[in-house]
């Protein structure tokens, strides 16, 4: 059955460059641009991609060098960023209404929780996902159209590996490495998931199940910390 799936999948993929005669050749370029747009709009963040590439056969994708930024409030360079992240899909459920994720894998990941006395950058990119699902929501319901079959996402398995935690309380930072963390169902079985429900699950989980577990052990960073005590009194006072 999988051999004559993917005959007629590259029977698909021949047609598609006699008709169009550029989209399969440039498709790691329109899925990193996808990515990039699609990131951008759900985050309300920019998201920068440097590399992605595509094994349409065997349903995977690897992203290289993903960077979301910080909102803009916050002072750090960036909110995270990830050295490679590999998604691995049931390539038949692609033509289904129930897209199968396997997996996502996301390794060297490196998060930066930047807080302050009321909210934090984690909290304010989880509103930011929730208002887009909000909105997605109510703009489904006026448009009022027809009954169709409900397309959905499934991920099955979310591993990070090496990850590092960077965290800054005013003046105070440190850090947190995990080696490797795995969150299973990450979206309910059987349940109309979109692409933003299922960011926003995925960063929910991350934020409850990983950093909420994990902040109370940070080790200090006595240098930078003791660098923004240096700078908060030089800036107030001025240089001497």
């Amino acid at each position: 059955m999988k051999r004559v799936f993917k005959l007629g999948l590259i029977g698909v993929i021949i047609l598609s460059i006699i008709t169009t005669g550029y989209i399969v050749y440039d498709l790691d370029n329109i899925f990193r641009v996808v990515i990039e747009k699609k990131g951008t709009e759900y985050l309300q963040l920019p998201v920068r991609v440097e590399k992605v590439k595509v094994n349409i056969l065997k349903g995977h994708v690897e992203v290289n060098s993903l960077e979301i930024s910080n909102p803009p409030e916050y002072q750090t360079p960036y909110f995270t960023k990830v050295e490679r992240m590999d998604i691995t899909m049931d390539l038949s459920s692609t033509l289904t209404n129930h897209i199968m994720i396997k997996e996502i894998s996301i390794q060297n990941p490196t998060i930066i929780l930047e807080s302050n006395l009321q909210n934090s950058n984690f909290l304010e990119v989880i509103k930011n996902l929730q208002a887009r699902v909000s909105q997605a929501n109510s703009d489904t319901k006026e448009a009022n159209l027809p009954s169709q079959p409900a397309r959905y996402i499934e991920l099955n398995q979310l591993k990070l590996e090496n990850l590092a935690i960077k965290t800054k309380l005013g003046v105070v930072e440190a850090n947190m490495d995990i080696k490797e963390v795995s969150l299973n169902n990450v979206s309910q079985m059987g349940k109309k998931t979109k692409t933003p429900e299922l960011l926003l699950s995925v960063f929910e989980s991350i934020y409850s199940d990983i950093i909420k577990e994990n902040i109370t052990k940070p080790n200090l960073d006595v240098d930078k910390t003791l660098d923004n005590i240096k700078g908060f009194f030089e800036d107030s006072f001025g240089k001497k």
